[in-house]
């Protein structure tokens, strides 16, 4: 596993006999693992954890295992309900947001691999609704060959399955294979899924 620190790292990225590049979405294409956080951090009644603590202690993981670890912490009747709400203010904040949640130095990077023909896919933790926010806001839907958000697996992350159901559908092996990630639990996922390279990002 190699661990990139800052965008210029991207030149570290061995290209050769690649054909599909993965991606994470919160916290390694965009920087909203913090909105997120924010979001969630709105819903509390009692504000013992920062935004700052929040986010650190839930980074890549998905809405059910933050509703479980945090449901005593709010006034949802259901894991439903935190959800819809969650949604909403992120939709806002995405919206408020967009101009600084991206680094035009990933978005030349895409457009890099797609010059040499290597398929771009997706692999998100996050709901389906969030998702397509985030893509559409910033209008990155054109880039994507495939996309796989947490309604698409009987499993998600630290799972490997939504790795490996991204390499069956596009018909791709995994030593053809890298994948761009950032948070433990997504680090375990893309190591379990025996992709040729596995990229650490920190630059956000």
């Amino acid at each position: 596993m190699t661990t990139l620190n800052n965008f210029n790292d991207l030149e570290l990225v061995d290209l050769a006999d690649v054909s599909l590049v993965m991606w994470d979405m919160d916290g390694t294409l965009v920087s909203t693992e913090r909105i997120h956080a924010m979001a969630t951090h709105s819903l509390l009644l009692e504000k013992d954890l920062s935004v700052e603590e929040l986010e650190k202690s839930t980074c890549g993981q998905a809405d059910d295992y933050v509703y479980e670890k945090l449901s005593h912490n709010m006034s949802f009747d259901n894991k439903e309900e935190y959800i819809l709400k969650k949604n909403e203010i992120i939709k806002e904040l995405i919206v408020e947001n967009k101009s600084s949640i991206i680094s035009p130095k990933i978005i030349s990077f895409i457009k890099l691999l797609q010059s040499k023909e290597i398929a771009i896919a997706l692999v998100t933790s996050s709901q389906r609704e969030v998702m397509n926010i985030i893509l559409e806001a910033l209008d990155l839907n054109k880039y994507f060959h495939n996309k796989r958000c947490f309604e698409d697996n009987n499993f998600n992350k630290p799972d490997p399955q939504p790795y490996l159901n991204t390499l069956t559908e596009l018909e791709i092996e995994a030593d053809k294979a890298i994948i761009f990630e950032d948070s433990q639990v997504g680090l375990m996922a893309a190591n379990a899924s025996k992709v040729k390279k596995v990229y650490q990002v920190k630059w956000y």
